[in-house]
């Protein structure tokens, strides 16, 4: 089974009695793209609003959510380090669940950012800054900070932001009943 996508003219993906590949030369090169799937053979492969969706024999569905980073590593350089334009996001209430093995992942709450660390060292201090559309900081994670910690390795990463502005002190003696010291959720924008 094979597939172009829509949105990048030479990105291929192919389904075979073995796994899943795929190309971004037109078909001139393969690589496997197997991720997390079982070796099962491929029925049916298909895109529906830019979620790669592929059908298997005995094991049901497998689907990759959002294929912007794909699309992304088409033109990226991995020699260097990369980071990948986020995928829009909707503010939404829940979460998901993580180590279930008989349900499936919901998509993580918050910005989810894509990187790829070409070269680090142990001492290397990596961070991310979130800034709202005046260019002011909203948040920064850092793997030398202890309270927004942010943990990388060599290689393809992810982060998910869940979106709130850094909360409100609390003081001693204070008493919160129900009251919450979580800062605010940023508002739609870029």
């Amino acid at each position: 089974m094979l597939r172009e996508d829509p949105k990048r003219k030479g990105l291929l993906y192919a389904g075979t009695e073995i796994g899943m590949y795929i190309s971004f030369n037109d078909g001139k090169d393969w690589k496997p793209f197997q991720l997390n799937l079982p070796i099962v053979p491929i029925t049916d492969v298909t895109i529906k609003d830019n979620n790669l969706i592929v059908a298997t024999q005995g094991r049901s569905l497998w689907m990759i959510d959002d294929l912007s980073v794909i699309h992304q590593l088409y033109d990226a350089d991995l020699s260097k380090t990369v980071v990948f334009k986020p995928k829009d996001t909707y503010r939404m209430r829940g979460g998901s669940r993580k180590g279930s093995k008989t349900n499936g992942t919901n998509h993580p709450n918050g910005v989810m950012t894509y990187f790829n660390l070409k070269d680090l060292k142990e001492d290397d201090k990596v961070s991310l800054t979130y800034f709202d559309i005046k260019g002011d900081t909203i948040k920064t994670f850092s793997t030398s900070d202890k309270k927004n910690k942010l943990k990388v390795k060599k290689g393809a990463n992810q982060f998910v932001w869940d979106m709130t502005y850094d909360g409100a002190e609390k003081l001693d003696g204070m008493i919160l009943w129900w009251a919450s010291l979580d800062g605010p959720k940023a508002i739609p924008g870029t």
